[in-house]
């Protein structure tokens, strides 16, 4: 006599649990996966400003600029900025800051323009793209070169590729995140300085780049500690600029993702075997 066992029907309760089982498995997968793409890195962020300064002297309410000499005091000046982490050019240096500087024309060409960077950032920090030549970075000090210039302060100098530029796009990537901070340009050349500085004085409320106690060697100059955001002093930021802070940026270890995915495997291999339970 022969036996045999024919499958047993599955009954509706237990196709339910099956089903709950597989919803549960497939969200696992799901939200994994997500943690893997999103892990050590926020997400992506542009920002987008600019300053301006329209003649004639002295700035005012409408401006955001500093202007001094007459060659640049005449002219319509501008700073524009963009700042990304949206690049993925360089893992080590996710920030890519592009920075245009003009000055309309004048007869005076660009001789260098310093961006503000909080202290401790140096050559290894910065990634030159284009457009510049970066001759230092640190300390800059007021001087025969920084005429004009509120105060000392840390930041890098940047000068054109050429001789003779009034219109200037460059850019770098960087470790370093965006926070508000300052400029100053100068013009080349000797004779009477023209020069520039981010500044607006609004009812004899003046923001900017400022000097509060007139001693240029001591740097008490205040920046907002607003977060970064695209906009300018008409947006609430008083006549700054976006530029590298102290904090290096979080970039994740070459190792993260690979731990991760490790982890990754052993869940779904629990997963899998609790499916066919």
């Amino acid at each position: 006599m022969s036996h045999y066992q024919t499958s047993p029907q599955m009954r509706p309760w237990q196709s339910s649990r099956s089903c709950n089982r597989r919803v549960v498995f497939v969200v696992k997968v799901v939200s994994l996966f997500t943690g893997l793409l999103l892990a050590g890195r926020a997400i992506a962020a542009t920002y987008t400003g600019s300053l301006d300064y329209t003649p004639p002297a002295p700035a005012g309410t409408a401006d955001d600029i500093f202007a001094g000499g007459l060659k640049w005091a005449s002219k319509h000046i501008t700073i524009s900025w963009e700042v990304t982490d949206t690049d993925t050019t360089h893992a080590s240096h996710p920030w890519l800051y592009t920075y245009t500087f003009d000055v309309h024309g004048a007869k005076a060409p660009i001789g260098h323009i310093i961006i503000e960077t909080s202290p401790g950032v140096g050559m290894g920090d910065i990634i030159l793209n284009c457009g510049a030549t970066l001759l230092s970075t640190g300390l800059q000090t007021v001087g025969l070169n920084t005429v004009g210039m509120r105060e000392d302060m840390y930041g890098l100098d940047f000068q054109p590729l050429t001789s003779n530029e009034t219109y200037m796009t460059w850019s770098f990537y960087a470790d370093r995140p965006p926070v508000w901070g300052d400029f100053y340009a100068r013009a080349s050349g000797s004779g009477t300085a023209n020069y520039a500085y981010n500044f607006n004085n609004t009812g004899g409320t003046l923001s900017g780049f400022l000097n509060p106690d007139g001693n240029t060697s001591v740097r008490d100059d205040v920046d907002p500690t607003n977060d970064p955001a695209s906009g300018n002093c008409d947006y609430g930021y008083f006549a700054h600029i976006l530029r590298p802070d102290t904090v290096i940026a979080n970039v994740p270890e070459p190792g993260a993702a690979t731990l991760l995915l490790a982890g990754a495997v052993v869940l779904l291999n629990r997963a899998r075997r609790k499916l066919t339970v």
